[in-house]
């Protein structure tokens, strides 16, 4: 019996992966727990297994486990991965449809001889941390803040928006003052209006029309009129 040494790698960051080695005559419902167990995702949620050509593409669907199905109850689950091992670096693509889709890419990276006192399927190395963000995802944790998993510039939008809403509206006392001091202002003789720092309103009277001959001179110029009959007269 031969035991396959598959390198699950995270597709958003492939310095992070996991070694998982499982014997030929399991099945893809072993593999999906083992996958799950790697990375320490304890949640249930819709994922496909897809055959995978040599650039990362999906070449056809091996089996789906839906969400509200119990994987045991998914018939093609059943179906041993021998049956699907036709290169010896034969890939798959591992799909999980949380909040948005997460994919691991799988490659046959070993066949190894199977050892009596090994469990299989088992984690054999661990390499890099899964991203937080998509570890809270995919277990259903929710952040504390208002932040987004996936979009910084939406996380940051969303933290505005949140310190307008903490922005206090004005009372009804304070919205009563400024009707009364419109109806104030409303009520008083024509003239320049002016508005205090207190809030008090006050009215400068329009300067008096000047009488007819009355004249003012500035500085320096008193008797100017007096000048100017003396030089008609001469």
């Amino acid at each position: 019996m031969a035991v396959y040494k598959f390198r699950v790698l995270f597709e958003d960051d492939d310095q992070v992966h996991r070694d998982i080695e499982i014997s030929s005559t399991q099945n893809f419902t072993d593999f999906r727990q083992a996958i799950l167990n790697a990375y320490s995702i304890g949640k249930d949620w819709d994922s496909v297994f897809y055959v995978s050509d040599d650039k990362w593409h999906k070449v056809n669907e091996v089996v789906a486990f839906p969400r509200e199905t119990k994987p045991d109850e998914v018939a093609g689950g059943k179906q041993r991965l021998v049956k699907f091992i036709d290169d010896p670096h034969q890939r798959f693509l591992y799909s999980v449809r949380s909040l948005t889709e997460v994919v691991f890419l799988v490659e046959l990276v070993k066949i190894l001889p199977d050892s009596p006192k090994t469990v299989y399927p088992r984690t054999a190395a661990t390499v890099g941390e899964f991203p937080k963000q998509f570890f809270n995802m995919l277990n259903g944790v929710k952040e504390e803040t208002n932040k987004t998993f996936l979009d910084p510039e939406l996380a940051e939008f969303d933290a505005k928006m949140a310190s307008l809403d903490s922005i206090d509206e004005p009372g009804e006392d304070e919205l009563e003052d400024a009707d009364s001091l419109i109806a104030e202002v409303a009520d008083l003789p024509e003239g320049e209006v002016e508005i205090t720092a207190e809030g008090e309103t006050a009215v400068t009277e329009e300067s008096e029309e000047i009488a007819e001959g009355d004249i003012e001179f500035g500085e320096g110029e008193e008797g100017g009129f007096e000048d100017m009959i003396s030089d008609e007269e001469a």
